[in-house]
């Protein structure tokens, strides 16, 4: 509930500042609040799981190799991104973004030394999680900002 209040509370002052951009005044960027903290929500997904441990040797191991890669891309992309924004909170972000990537990291050569070694695939389980992710135009300078409308 504290966390939805500090989102609320941010929304209403991103909300001021594009009515301000709308009307024509400029908008001073430094002033955009920064997200709350909030730990990420994790949701086990056990049928994923199951369904994938029901596969042959090979397919377990490629597809748990895949998953393991992309997620390491997934979490060095927000991690620079959040690190270049700066800020206590970006900044915290950030190293959760490096830790999550250096724990996949790991997983993936212990996989890799399993396989090469034949032995069964490791026990695993898949977990969905909602984190925050940011989109970056690299197009705008820093004190820049578009604004988009949608017309209903």
């Amino acid at each position: 509930m504290e966390t939805a209040k500090q989102h609320l509370i941010s929304s209403k002052q991103v909300q001021q500042m594009l009515e301000t951009a709308e009307s024509g005044l400029p908008v001073n960027m430094d002033n955009v609040p920064e997200l709350p903290l909030n730990d990420f929500d994790v949701v086990r997904d056990d049928e994923l799981t199951q369904q994938i441990a029901q596969s042959d040797r090979d397919t377990i191991y490629r597809r748990l190799q895949e998953d393991l890669l992309r997620q390491m891309q997934l979490c060095a992309r927000n991690q620079q991104i959040y690190a270049q924004m700066g800020g206590e909170t970006n900044m915290k972000l950030s190293k959760d973004f490096k830790s999550l990537e250096l724990r996949c990291s790991h997983d993936l050569e212990r996989l890799k030394q399993s396989n090469r070694n034949g032995f069964k695939p490791p026990v695993f389980h898949y977990e969905k999680r909602q984190m925050n992710i940011i989109q970056v135009n690299n197009d705008l300078a820093d004190n820049d900002c578009e604004v988009q409308r949608k017309i209903r």
